[in-house]
C-alpha cells in the first residue's frame, strides 16, 4: 500500500509541473492554438516485496538401512530319475496272465537251507552212537544234555588237577576205580608201563600225581563217544591235513550213576 500512495503523489507532483510549463510558455508566445492537453500517462512501478530467505536446512542424515542376512537357498535332494519300464501291450498283459494267473500260487517257495552247524551236529551225533553194542537209543535232546555235563566235569577236573588236590580227585571217581587201583598189584602193572622209569607207584594217590595228571595235562577233549546209555568216552577228535576226521584219541571214560557222571578208570 505505501508503494501506491507514494506512486499517486508523484503522479499528481508531476502533473501539476506540466501545466505550469504549459502556461508560462502560452504567455510568452504569441498567441498559438491552445493545443489539445493529453493527460500524460503515468506509469506505476510496483516493487517487488522482498521475500525473506530463510536458511536451507540441512540435509538429515540417513542412516543406511540395515541389511538382513539372506537365508542361503535349501538345496533339494533330487532323487535320481527312475527308469521307466516298457510298459507291456494289451496283448502281453493278457497273454502273461493266462500263463500265470496266480503268480504266488504258482511260485515255489525257498525252503532255508540247513545252517552247517546243524550238520555238524547231525554228524558230531552219528559219530557219537555208532559204537554201542548193548541196544541203546540215544536221542538227540540226551545227546546234547550229556555233552553239556561231560564237557562241564571235564572243566572241573582241570582245577583238580591244576592243584593237585587228592581228596577232591576222590569225588569224581566211581566206587569200583577206587576198589580196584587201591589194590598194590594193579598199580605195579601200570608202574611198568609209565614212561619215566624209576617212578614207584604205591597208592592210589600216586597214581593220581604220576599217571593220571600227567597224560591230561594240557589236553583238550571235542566229543563224547557211547559205549551205552551209562558209559561214554571223552574224546579228542583227529583230523588229516585237509580238515576231515580220521579218528579219536580217547582222554577220559565216564559212566553215569543215579543220572551223575563219575570218572572210571579202565582196568588192565
Amino acid at each position: 500500500m505505501k508503494n501506491i500512495n507514494i506512486a499517486k503523489t508523484v503522479g499528481v507532483i508531476t502533473a501539476s509541473l506540466l501545466v505550469t510549463g504549459c502556461v508560462s510558455t502560452c504567455s510568452s508566445a504569441d498567441k498559438v492554438p491552445q493545443q489539445e492537453q493529453t493527460e500524460p500517462v503515468i506509469e506505476t512501478v510496483t516493487e517487488i516485496p522482498k521475500q525473506e530467505i530463510q536458511p536451507l536446512e540441512e540435509p538429515k542424515k540417513v542412516e543406511p538401512a540395515k541389511k538382513e542376512p539372506v537365508p542361503e537357498p535349501k538345496q533339494e535332494k533330487t532323487e535320481p530319475a527312475k527308469k521307466e519300464e516298457p510298459k507291456q501291450t494289451v496283448l502281453e498283459q493278457h497273454v502273461e496272465n493266462i500263463q500265470n494267473p496266480l503268480p504266488e500260487q504258482n511260485s515255489k517257495k525257498e525252503e532255508p537251507k540247513p545252517e552247517p552247524q546243524e550238520e555238524v551236529v547231525d554228524e558230531e551225533y552219528s559219530r557219537s552212537i555208532e559204537q554201542i553194542a548193548d541196544g541203546s537209543k540215544i536221542t538227540h535232546e540226551t545227546f546234547s544234555a550229556d555233552k553239556k555235563a561231560v564237557l562241564e566235569l571235564i572243566e572241573d577236573l582241570k582245577s583238580v588237577m591244576a592243584d593237585q588236590n587228592y581228596n577232591e580227585w576222590l569225588k569224581y571217581l566211581d566206587e569200583e576205580s577206587i576198589k580196584y587201583w587201591s589194590q598194590k598189584s594193579n598199580l605195579q602193572k601200570a608202574q611198568k608201563r609209565l614212561p619215566v622209569k624209576g617212578l614207584k607207584i604205591n597208592t592210589l594217590e600216586d597214581y593220581f600225581k604220576y599217571v593220571f595228571i600227567p597224560s591230561r595235562t594240557g589236553k583238550n577233549v571235542d566229543e563224547i563217544r557211547y559205549l551205552s546209555d551209562s558209559l561214554v568216552k571223552v574224546v579228542q577228535i583227529r583230523k588229516d591235513q585237509e580238515g576231515r576226521y580220521v579218528g579219536d584219541t580217547v582222554y577220559y571214560n565216564l559212566r553215569k550213576i543215579n543220572g551223575e557222571w563219575k570218572v572210571h578208570l579202565p582196568e588192565l
